[in-house]
């Protein structure tokens, strides 16, 4: 048999109808945190002071996805997040944004780095309907409090775009908006 009947033999084993379950992820795609400052890993980077918990802070990137990895079609992929507020924060404090980066190079940086890193897209979210009870108390110093709110952002990949949302404990709290 000659290569092209056998491969003509196998071809018309085939089902008629394609069907994509899956892609690969071209780049990383991560967030930009404050991750308490280490010596040896952050040398050479700027750090902050976390005002709430009195501790020094440098920027660190958190990379979710990673370039090569398999997206399953219909599989969510959980985005851990918190956030620090003052005590009772008010409905336009309880507006959030993240920004989802991307990077192209074959290792993913520690750091976020100009020209190596970019904003992929903006993601907004509205914590305004979430109860009272579900943000942690938290002591700031001997005196004042802080309060913390745990949550994880959701991301579908579908045969479109990424969709996102926010759950908290379990339960959803609508979708959340992305600005490319």
């Amino acid at each position: 048999m000659t290569h092209g009947l056998l491969l003509g033999a196998v071809l018309s084993q085939l089902p008629q109808e394609a069907s994509v379950t899956s892609n690969v992820a071209p780049k990383h795609y991560g967030v930009c945190g404050g991750n308490i400052y280490d010596a040896s890993r952050d040398e050479g980077q700027s750090k902050y002071l976390d005002e709430y918990e009195d501790v020094w802070r440098c920027h660190v990137m958190t990379w979710y996805i990673k370039k090569g990895d398999d997206l399953l079609r219909s599989r969510k992929i959980t985005f851990p997040f918190y956030q620090k507020f003052k005590p009772n924060p008010s409905k336009s404090e309880l507006l959030v944004e993240s920004e989802l980066l991307e990077c192209s190079i074959d290792r993913e940086p520690v750091h976020p780095k100009d020209g190596v890193t970019s904003r992929n897209c903006n993601l907004k979210a509205d914590l305004s309907s979430v109860p009272k009870e579900v943000f942690k108390r938290k002591k700031l110093g001997a005196t004042g409090e802080y309060w913390e709110l745990h949550y994880n952002l959701l991301v579908s990949v579908e045969s479109g775009p990424m969709i996102f949302s926010l759950e908290i404990g379990g339960k959803q709290y609508g979708q959340v908006s992305a600005d490319y």
